[in-house]
């Protein structure tokens, strides 16, 4: 193994290396760091596999408010999108992750979907409160439904890992209600971010550091990285 020099120290095993954010492997298909100038609308993919965000609206860059680099994604909730059209994302009946942070200001309102991969629906809803996280399949109703004591102005981190037709949904790296059986075959090639592609139903808040991956990552509670994918967290030692 070649010694990795961090911080003037030698690094010769892994076994010395603790909350480690390993490289991005060939499982990461989309990963957008959501970094930049302010007001940018340049959302580039560091998966390696050119999948670049487009954005709709007045989707920007923020360096106001981010939970890791330099910004995050800014939705105002006024027909805001990022979104991508991508082969990666046709992973018929295959494993899967799709994870990010998101923060909002506001309480939802009825149905604010903050995601749209192929039919499902990832939505917010206010429930007087807690509010309510519902993953809804197009014409067929809710398909995922747990209250969650989200709180104002707060970075959560989501997951939904998809492993041998089950799903699991995990906030904060705690799996959020039971297991669900998934075995929906994508076929479609696009997600959304901030706003479903057809209802127009929109999310405002931020979003930062969303990465699809082709495996389940998760199939039970994990531990949240203190680095952004790709970058050492924490070196024991030094």
């Amino acid at each position: 193994m070649a010694i990795a020099k961090v911080i003037g120290k030698s690094v010769s095993s892994l076994s010395r290396i603790q909350g480690l954010t390993p490289p991005v492997d060939s499982a990461t298909k989309i990963l957008w760091h959501c970094d930049g100038t302010n007001g940018s609308t340049s959302f580039p993919d560091s998966s390696g596999n050119g999948n670049n965000a487009s954005v709709l609206g007045n989707t920007q860059v923020t360096t106001s408010v981010k939970y890791f680099g330099t910004g995050s994604c800014y939705v105002d909730g006024v027909g805001d999108r990022l979104y991508v059209t991508t082969s990666d994302l046709a992973v018929g009946t295959g494993d899967y992750t799709i994870e990010f942070w998101c923060r909002f200001p506001v309480l939802p309102g009825t149905y604010n979907t903050f995601m749209q991969h192929g039919p499902y629906y990832y939505t917010h809803y206010a429930n007087n409160p807690p509010t309510q996280l519902w993953i809804n399949y197009v014409g067929q109703g809710a398909y995922f439904t747990q209250s969650y004591a989200f709180s104002l102005n707060t970075w959560y981190h989501h997951a939904f890992s998809r492993s041998s037709g089950t799903m699991r949904v995990f906030i904060n790296g705690v799996q959020l209600g039971p297991n669900s059986s998934h075995t929906y075959n994508y076929t479609e090639n696009y997600i959304y971010m901030g706003l479903d592609g057809t209802t127009g139903q929109p999310w405002k808040g931020w979003i930062d550091e969303f990465r699809f991956s082709n495996v389940a990552r998760y199939t039970s509670n994990f531990s949240l990285k203190t680095a952004p994918y790709g970058q050492i967290s924490k070196i024991a030692g030094v």
